[in-house]
């Protein structure tokens, strides 16, 4: 397999809410309908393989009020199609998010991921990032609640 990252332009919306459309249980209808890449305070980019979008990355600034928003970013949101799960796809967009947002003179980067979401939560972890202890509910189409994880993210000073 051959994946590659480039940003997300106006032309890939319907692949990508055909990925989102493919998480069933995750999103409902509504959840799907309202997924959105607000340019003005998140950069979204598309993982491909061959060519073909199979998932979407979204990075910016902390949303979160009890962070130091200079100096904490956040993966908005890393979204696969399931036939590309556990193919390493996962781990290189996280990769590649976390150097984005280090370049980008973040040292911290934060994430939510629905409590749920055991397969989620444990591939963050694999990752190195570490729930903080802080949770929302937030509503998909269905109110559930979201756990969110921290990392201290490698820079070039440190």
């Amino acid at each position: 397999m051959t994946y590659a990252i480039r940003p997300m332009t106006g032309d890939d919306w319907a692949a990508v809410i055909a990925v989102a459309g493919s998480l069933a249980g995750w999103f409902s209808e509504t959840g799907v309908a309202s997924i959105r890449v607000d340019v003005r305070h998140q950069e979204g980019f598309v993982a491909t393989d061959r060519g073909e979008i199979v998932g979407f990355l979204t990075i910016g600034a902390c949303r979160d009020e009890d962070v130091d928003r200079a100096t904490t970013g956040e993966i908005w949101g890393i979204y696969l199609a399931p036939s590309y799960w556990r193919k390493g796809i996962g781990r290189f967009l996280c990769g590649q998010a976390e150097k984005m947002l280090a370049s980008r003179g973040f040292s911290v980067a934060t994430l939510w991921v629905l409590e749920k979401n055991v397969q989620g939560r444990r591939f963050y972890e694999a990752m190195g990032f570490a729930a903080d202890g802080v949770t929302k509910e937030i509503d998909l189409g269905a109110r559930l609640v979201a756990v969110r994880y921290s990392k201290r993210l490698h820079t070039e000073e440190g």
